[in-house]
This record gives structure tokens, C-alpha cells and sequence, in this order.
């Protein structure tokens, strides 16, 4: 079964225009070198509704909510420190009305808008030599599945059987006067922004005869909002509590590039003898 939250619906809408524009061709030079191209921009609109919500912990057991003394582990040293009293002794009230299980549930709405410019050229310095060059900025969409709108929260408490645990509160004396709860939780993104790239090709390549080639690329790709998995804090407020949660799913990192270069050589071995 899945709680209304768990129930995610994406819905996508993408509006685009191109305009080109294009140069040279036959007969056109320049300093005697043939030269051809075109130069274009692309508008892109990005629309999103993800509808889902949130998972809240679930209410603690009411074993857990007891307050009661806890004996001695069996052979543990005489005055060594041990947890003396459960969990329930040490909850605060507002940890308890936090963790109630609600689903809230919510619409998230994202607009993006990209202008991706690019250009193109082809130079022709003899007729078995070609020069390209391309310059471009694109994007790449996040996955749909990252871009549901769910958060699941859970809570975890110290380690009862564990007096050095840090989730523990203690005075200067080392007594155990109160407990921290960890709220961790994992979660999609619908806020997430398309990978954007720069990207630069440089080629130079060399056609021997009708079936031979030989080339040299060069290529550069400057990356903006990379998707990656990350960890940030969220603050949620739920009955009337405001609690923190440290939440791991997709974000936008700052970013990276990419440079290389390819070399390739092509043929057909027509020069081989029937039947090959």
C-alpha cells in the first residue's frame, strides 16, 4: 500500500523556437578559403507541476513512551555507566507531537527558461582538406523520477544501551539528563535545474580518395548545475513543532568540465582481390 504522499504525479511541459541562420556556401570565400555555416539560437520554456508531499516519523511505540528505571546489563562492572532509565524518561514533549505519521500533502510549480545560442562553421582550404568548428550551449533535463515531489522524514534515537552515544544529553557531571533526536531523511527534488553546457569541437580532417580519412578532434564541455547526490539540511514544521532534518537526494553541484581530443582513421579495403 502507499500513503497519499507516496503517490507522485509529474507533469512536464516544454514550449521551444528556433531560428537559423545561414552563410556562405558556394562561391563564397574568404582569404581564398571556401567557407560555409549557419548560426542559430534555440528558446527553450520548461513548465513543471510535481504533485506529492511528505512522510513524517511515525508515532513511537507506547512501550518506547514508558519512563521506568533500567537494571544493570548482566556483568557489567561495578560503577561502570550504563542508560538507567529508558527512552520514554528522556523524550521531549514536542519530539513526541512531531513524530504524529502525517502525510501532508502539496504542489510543487518550477518555470525555467533557456536561451541556447550556437554556431557552426566549415572551412574548405583545399579539396581533401576540411576545417570544423562548432560552439553551442545546450541542457539536459533531470530524470522524471528525480523530479517527484516526496520527502520521507525518520527519527532515531540514542543507543539505550550505549551511555557514550553523542545523541545524549549530559550535565557536567556526566549524568544523562535528556536525549537528541536525529531526523535524517531521503528525498526527490523537484527544484532541480537542467544541466546546462558550453561546448566547443574543433576538427581538422584529411580525405585521401573516396573510401580514406584521417582526423584529429578537439573538444571542451564547461558544466553548470551537474545533478549529483547531496546532503543539506530541511526544516519542516509539523503540530505545531519545527524540527530539522538532514536530507539526502539530487541537487544541482556547481558544476565541472571536460576537454580531450579523438583521433580516428578510416578505410575500405578495396585494394584487396575477389572475394574480399
Amino acid at each position: 500500500c502507499f500513503t497519499p504522499a507516496e503517490v507522485a504525479d509529474v507533469n512536464e511541459k516544454t514550449t521551444a523556437f528556433y531560428a537559423q541562420l545561414n552563410f556562405g556556401g558556394t562561391n563564397a570565400e574568404v582569404l581564398g578559403v571556401p567557407y560555409s555555416g549557419n548560426i542559430g539560437v534555440r528558446y527553450v520554456n520548461t513548465d513543471l507541476l510535481s504533485s506529492g508531499g511528505l512522510s513524517l516519523p511515525t508515532p513511537f511505540e507506547a512501550h518506547e513512551l514508558e519512563c521506568r528505571d533500567v537494571a544493570p546489563p548482566p556483568g557489567l562492572p561495578e560503577g561502570a555507566p550504563y542508560v538507567q532509565k529508558s527512552i520514554g524518561c528522556y523524550l521531549s514533549g514536542d519530539d513526541i507531537a512531531f513524530a504524529n505519521g502525517a502525510t501532508p500533502l502539496g504542489n510543487v510549480k518550477v518555470k525555467h527558461d533557456h536561451w541556447l545560442p550556437s554556431f557552426n562553421l566549415k572551412l574548405d582550404p583545399t579539396d581533401n582538406f576540411v576545417i570544423r568548428y562548432a560552439w553551442s550551449t545546450a541542457i539536459s533535463r533531470p530524470d522524471m523520477g528525480n523530479l517527484r515531489n516526496y520527502v520521507s522524514v525518520s527519527n532515531d534515537t540514542p543507543d539505550s544501551s550505549n551511555p557514550d552515544d553523542s545523541l545524549w544529553v549530559k550535565d557536567a557531571n556526566g549524568n544523562i539528563t535528556g536525549a537528541t533526536i536525529y531526523y535524517s531523511g531521503k528525498a526527490h527534488n523537484p527544484y532541480l535545474k537542467p544541466i546546462e553546457a558550453k561546448q566547443h569541437d574543433l576538427s581538422f580532417e584529411y580525405y585521401w580518395s573516396a573510401v580514406g580519412s584521417a582526423s584529429v578532434a578537439f573538444f571542451r564541455k564547461d558544466f553548470d548545475n551537474y545533478i549529483q547526490s547531496g546532503t543539506y539540511n530541511r526544516t519542516f514544521v509539523n503540530n505545531g513543532v519545527t524540527r530539522t532534518a538532514e536530507i539526502t537526494g539530487p541537487v544541482n553541484g556547481d558544476g565541472a568540465s571536460l576537454q580531450g581530443f579523438e583521433v580516428a582513421f578510416q578505410t575500405f579495403f578495396d585494394f584487396l582481390p575477389s572475394p574480399w
